[in-house]
């Protein structure tokens, strides 16, 4: 591991035939590296080998995609070569997964187009790249997997998972600070841990298929005004939208009111609104929904809410 780490004016590498394994963080920071050679006997390719080569223009060998940009094993990414020059790319069809750690800090890369076939974007992918979705576009198409840190702390403005998408990972979205709108597709079943958690968020309505919210979910998501909760909500983990602004939660339905909560899962002062059919449920016994003093409303179907219909000003 890291057997190249950081080497000063290395220009082109060839590896030796037979060569089976590229361990982690092989030629990492390599900032002089131009290309590379990969023998075809290669199986394994450790995290972190190319991150940071960022003169990196060719992989030479079987394993290189035609235009020599990717290096790809078994259908993965598992290296990317940016060059500094290079500010758009299209994951060629054929690849259905991008690797841990391919196309991290990759400092100019702005735009990534999925090739039809990608279904799964790992673990830190694309983390503290420059992607900016809101001028160039970011396009999931039929990723179904998003990993832990995959996105994480990347230019994106606009937040949109598709119906494809079952799973988002610990953190995926966090540090977005530029993002201000999420959508999420009917796919999803839970927000994992942190996953929205230091960005831009102004505002969330959760579809109904949602039934878990992770722990620290949307936490200091500074412009986070106000959340609309489904009435599918069986778990909120412990400070999920602990954030200096929000100021409004609207609850659809009945079945939150047995929903397993955390710890401050709301700031202090923050107006729990309920379904005025359902209120009673919200305020029994040892309810931990009585910490926020939940208050009834008119409208029960937030799920079906048009926040620019009669109940605008609600949000305000």
């Amino acid at each position: 591991d890291w057997a190249f780490s950081g080497c000063k004016g290395l220009g082109t590498a060839r590896l030796g035939e037979g060569l089976k394994t590229i361990g982690e963080g092989a030629f990492y920071n390599c900032e002089t590296l131009v290309g590379i050679l990969i023998p075809g006997s290669v199986t394994v390719v450790g995290q972190k080998a190319f991150v940071g080569c960022e003169s990196l223009e060719y992989f030479y060998g079987d394993h290189a995609t035609e235009d020599g940009r990717c290096l790809v094993i078994d259908g993965e990414i598992k290296g990317f070569a940016p060059c500094a020059e290079t500010k758009y790319y299209f994951i060629p069809d054929g690849i259905t997964s991008v690797g841990p750690w391919t196309f991290a800090h990759c400092e100019n890369l702005r735009q990534i187009i999925m090739g039809a076939d990608v279904v799964e974007v790992k673990d830190h992918a694309f983390y503290y790249s420059s992607l900016d979705n809101d001028r160039i576009g970011l396009s999931l198409k039929n990723v179904k997997t998003i990993g832990d840190y995959a996105f994480a702390e990347t230019n994106m403005v606009n937040l949109f998972i598709p119906d494809c998408t079952t799973h988002i990972g610990k953190y995926a979205f966090y540090g977005c600070t530029f993002a201000r709108e999420v959508e999420i597709g009917s796919g999803l079943t839970e927000i994992s841990e942190g996953a929205f958690s230091l960005s831009a968020i102004q505002s969330c309505h959760l579809p109904k298929n949602i039934t878990r919210i992770g722990a620290n979910a949307f936490k200091n998501a500074t412009y986070l005004k106000w959340v609309g909760l489904p009435s599918t909500i069986t778990y909120i983990g412990d400070e999920a939208f602990q954030t200096s602004h929000l100021k409004t939660v609207y609850v659809s339905g009945k079945g939150p009111a047995d929903a397993e909560l955390g710890e401050n899962i709301f700031p202090e002062g923050t107006e729990v609104f309920v379904p005025f059919d359902y209120e009673h449920l919200y305020r029994q016994g040892l309810s931990p929904w009585l910490e926020y003093d939940p208050h009834d409303w008119i409208p029960d179907d937030v799920e079906n809410w048009d926040p620019e219909g009669p109940f605008g000003p609600y949000l305000q």
